[in-house]
């Protein structure tokens, strides 16, 4: 432990490690939010979601990897090959994605298989980039340090996958990451102190240009670009669906207007008359449907007001109620329909019922008598 320490400490600037550092932070809360949409989501938007999640999280990873790279200060100067360097983002992203195909059910035994597949994904990660450094020294490893580092990340990550199915909502996500965050951090400092660079004459000398700084930058800039792109999509895509889903849900059809086109309708309205969600934009509600009253349906009234179907011959009647209210920042109206189709059956059948004998169907002498007064009235 003391030996990471000094590792860290003395051998690599604080500011770069802190850099890489927020990469996997902000990284790794994206990658559990992910996560979590997946979980939520249908089993056919759940594929493209976890897709996402491990490009996010493989990225996120690397870079962190990356930068903390960058941020050592040995004695001997060091460059580092471009081919190992995408080869290990790449394998970042596949070990990701393989971790959350096996993770399944988040039973313990995939938490665990889950974890062994993660922390192996991040230690080629490693390897993979140690081997494309280009340095004028052998590297020597001390591979009892690594074996206890990949053992510790391992548990690490698995605790992560673990916690995130057992802990309550919202901290689960905080408890996953920062056990993945540890993991990785694990992972990546202790190999660093179990590497030794024994300088070799009798190799190629390494000039190092400017560029370190660029690449910092550019590396934490894109990523963090990627890993945040990732995390709005998921708070959006929650938004936009569950909002959709809230709308579904209810018995009655809604209709938002604006400027007299209809801009977003629920599938329950889009039933009722006959048309796709879809078809619905931009439509103006009186194509559709004829208001009692003679006046348009979607004109603002004091009380709701019964509307039928406009030329399909159905006998189906609604009540529509309008009221304005402010959607996407803009002035709009919304309509809110109810189906009084069975309502107004179930009252026929009772007015009939009290106008009409129950066995022979004959009227009887509440009907003779109110039309007798109706006579009587007219006369």
């Amino acid at each position: 432990m003391f030996q990471v320490i000094e590792c860290i400490w003395t051998e690599h600037d604080h500011l770069v490690i802190g850099v890489a550092a927020g990469i996997w932070i902000i990284g790794s809360l994206a990658f559990f939010l992910a996560l979590e949409r997946a979980q939520e989501c249908q089993q056919q938007r759940r594929a493209v979601w976890l897709l996402i999640e491990a490009i996010a999280g493989g990225l996120g990873v690397w870079a962190t990897h990356f930068v903390a790279m960058l941020a050592y200060r040995g004695r001997l100067p060091i460059g580092y090959a471009s081919a190992p360097t995408i080869i290990s983002a790449a394998i970042a992203v596949a070990g990701c994605w393989i971790a959350l195909m096996v993770l399944g059910t988040f039973s313990l035994s995939r938490c665990v298989v889950a974890g062994m597949t993660l922390t192996a994904a991040v230690g080629v990660v490693h390897f993979t980039g140690m081997a494309g450094i280009q340095v004028q020294a052998n590297i020597q490893y001390d591979w009892t340090t690594v074996g206890v580092s990949a053992a510790v990340a391992m548990a690490l990550f698995t605790l992560a996958f673990f916690a995130f199915s057992r802990m309550p909502r919202f901290w689960h996500i905080l408890g996953a990451a920062t056990a993945s965050i540890v993991g990785v951090c694990a992972l990546h400092f202790t190999g660093m102190s179990a590497t030794t660079l024994i300088f070799d004459p009798t190799l190629p000398s390494v000039e190092v240009g400017s560029s370190r700084a660029w690449l910092i930058g550019a590396t934490a800039g894109s990523t963090l670009i990627v890993i945040l792109f990732t995390g709005f999509a998921t708070l959006i895509d929650r938004y936009l669906t569950d909002l959709k889903g809230f709308a579904d849900a209810t018995l009655e059809g809604i209709v938002i207007m604006r400027e007299g086109r209809v801009v977003e309708a629920n599938h329950r309205f889009a039933e009722w008359v006959g048309v796709s969600v879809e078809d619905l934009f931009n439509l103006d509600p009186d194509r559709l449907m004829v208001a009692e009253d003679g006046c348009p349906v979607s004109e603002l009234r004091e009380s709701p007001v019964e509307a039928v179907l406009r030329g399909q011959g159905s006998n189906r009647v609604f009540e529509v109620g309008v009221h304005e209210i402010e959607y996407r920042g803009r002035p709009s109206k919304v309509l809110a329909v109810r189906d009084l189709t069975h309502a107004k059956a179930a009252q026929r059948q009772i007015e009939h019922i009290a106008r009409h004998d129950s066995l022979t169907g004959l009227p009887n002498r509440t009907l003779l008598s109110e039309r007798l007064d109706h006579a009587i009235a007219c006369l």
